[in-house]
């Protein structure tokens, strides 16, 4: 078993990495969608991406939003998450910051906050990305934050839900992400795993066979790479991995759960607490990397082995789950740690079911008394 002070040397030189996004199967797609914001009309129009969870949505999204034709099309562009649960004053910060992360916004009233949206927006040509909306309530009380000054603005949208995105759109368009085929599903897994680097011959059978069980699905191709990563390169191993992924994988979102409990399953024992740990934090919630680090050693979790600070141990288990793909990073510090990360909604979903199946809320709660 890999030491912790080992993992965290490893990553830290690799991690300037962590933030290159791995981008397969999608430039038609993002052709078909760049093509439709940039059209001549005038008026503002929403373009919606749908799809189920894993496929790729929000991938797609941000492959649209830092095109160099899109950056160079729109005068402003912003970006803001919903979930199910959301509150409206924080969206408002969401996607101020990212137009310009300069304003100072936490002590801004929430009529203050919309004031500075407007006028942000106010006869620009705008791009607005949001992701991961929920209901056509949640599209009513948002759409009032956008203004409409015949510029060409647009909103694109990502769902998993069709008659929210119908709800959404006028003139626009509803794109329906499609699964990757079982050559593209291959090349993001040899992609995640090989970083680049040939995948060795004797791997290929049983690596094809891993990547078209994942029928398709980007996040259960990524989260399998995050398993074979952490495997010996030895064609036995990926045979056995090959022969059980079968059963962990349907084409639904339970089959998704199932794909990312396999990688539950391969977790070291060591870092499953850390893992069942990250279902407390809300949908998409970004996450302080050195405050999670903190709280892992104020819950007792790290155990000091005489060589490292207790700090630098959680930082290398934290590196760990970023490898297996369990952890998404967001934000890296000037010297390459993790600055902040979150959890995807299904992995934290599966954290939530274990975490219940393992009574580990409980047991945190318990040892508090």
């Amino acid at each position: 078993m890999q030491s912790a002070g080992t993992s965290h040397n490893r990553n830290s030189r690799g991690s300037k990495k962590l933030l290159e996004k791995v981008v397969v199967g999608f430039d038609r797609d993002a052709e078909i969608i760049r093509d439709k914001i940039a059209e001549d009309g005038k008026q503002l129009d929403v373009v919606s991406i749908v799809g189920m969870g894993g496929i790729g949505k929000t991938t797609l999204a941000n492959k649209v939003y830092t095109d160099p034709f899109v950056v160079y099309h729109f005068h402003v562009r912003g970006w803001v998450t919903v979930s199910q649960t959301y509150d409206k004053r924080d969206l408002l910060i969401q996607v101020l910051s990212s137009i310009d992360d300069q304003l100072e916004l936490k002590k801004a009233s929430y009529s203050q906050l919309h004031e500075m949206l407007h006028r942000s927006l106010y006869c620009q040509r705008y791009l607005i990305v949001i992701d991961d909306i929920w209901s056509k309530e949640a599209w009513d009380k948002l759409k009032l934050f956008f203004p409409d000054h015949n510029t060409g603005s647009r909103i694109l949208l990502t769902s998993r839900l069709t008659e929210v995105a119908a709800h959404a759109k006028s003139l626009g368009l509803i794109h329906h992400l499609q699964h990757l085929t079982e050559e593209e599903s291959w090349k993001l897994l040899c992609e995640k795993v090989f970083k680049g680097d040939e995948c060795p011959k004797w791997l290929i059978e049983p690596g094809m066979q891993i990547a078209k069980i994942c029928h398709g699905l980007p996040l259960s191709v990524v989260v399998m790479a995050g398993v074979l990563a952490k495997e010996p390169r030895h064609k036995d191993v990926w045979l056995k991995i090959s022969c059980s992924v079968h059963s962990y994988i349907a084409g639904d979102e339970k089959g998704c759960l199932e794909t990312i409990a396999l990688s539950f399953h391969h977790l070291p024992l060591h870092l499953r607490d850390f893992f069942l740990y990250l279902g407390g934090f809300p949908e998409d919630y970004l996450i302080s990397s050195p405050w999670l680090l903190w709280v892992w050693i104020a819950e007792g979790f790290i155990q000091e082995d005489g060589s490292q600070s207790l700090v630098e141990i959680a930082n290398g288990y934290l590196m760990d789950l970023v490898d297996r793909n369990l952890l998404i990073v967001e934000q890296l510090f000037a010297w390459c740690d993790v600055s902040v990360c979150k959890v995807h909604d299904l992995v934290r979903q599966l954290c939530v079911e274990k975490g219940k199946e393992e009574r580990f809320f409980l047991k945190i709660w318990l040892a508090t008394i």
